[in-house]
């Protein structure tokens, strides 16, 4: 009996270290956005509880017919210089973001740092899409340029974002205008029994 409860408890002390282990996350800020159609809209990628890093890879997939990108490669490439990443290969095609290997040349960076910062536009309201990432090779390095195994990998978490219409232009649902109608019918119903 007191073996199982020594090694059930040596499982889950396994299981929390495992998890601290990996606390370092790739992250959209903020997570969950409103916004209205046609806006314009900066999202911030950021790594989160980063040990020393050089940098890494990953990819940025979302619905094309909700959002445009309004950053250009050009533009994400400064972004990420800026922010003391270097040496990109940056794809874009419809819905999708590849940045290979952002690498930071000359300080590893740490902690909590801002990535990029990527315009996008909204599209076709009212809908929810989310922005997710994917991991692409060639992974996080560590600050020797070391790759990290994959149990060291980041997280990553993505973003929720709500298109909405304004207001002005809220659409009237067929059902009130069925009811609507409904009502005027009964009124002018009513007028004709009082007059019999």
């Amino acid at each position: 009996m007191n073996k199982k409860l020594a090694s059930g408890l040596l499982g889950i002390g396994a299981l929390l270290m495992a998890s601290q282990a990996n606390a370092a996350t790739v992250q959209i800020f903020p997570a969950n956005l409103a916004v209205g159609v046609s806006s314009a809209f900066q999202l911030n990628v950021q790594g989160v509880e980063f040990a020393p890093t050089n940098g890494g890879s990953f990819t940025l997939t979302w619905n094309p017919s909700v959002l445009a990108l309004g950053s250009s490669a050009l533009e994400i490439s400064t972004e990420l210089f800026n922010n003391g990443l270097g040496g990109n290969s940056i794809s874009i095609t419809q819905g999708q973001l590849d940045i290979v290997h952002a690498v930071s040349p000359l300080v590893p960076l740490s902690g909590t740092f801002d990535i990029a910062h990527i315009l996008f536009i909204a599209e076709t309201p009212p809908s929810v899409t989310d922005i997710n990432f994917s991991t692409i090779q060639p992974g996080w390095v560590d600050e020797n340029n070391v790759g990290l195994v994959p149990a060291l990998q980041p997280n990553y978490v993505g973003a929720t974002i709500t298109v909405t219409t304004p207001e002005g232009t809220v659409p009237v649902p067929a059902a009130v205008w069925l009811f609507g109608s409904g009502l005027i019918g009964l009124v002018g119903l009513a007028r004709r029994k009082s007059y019999v």
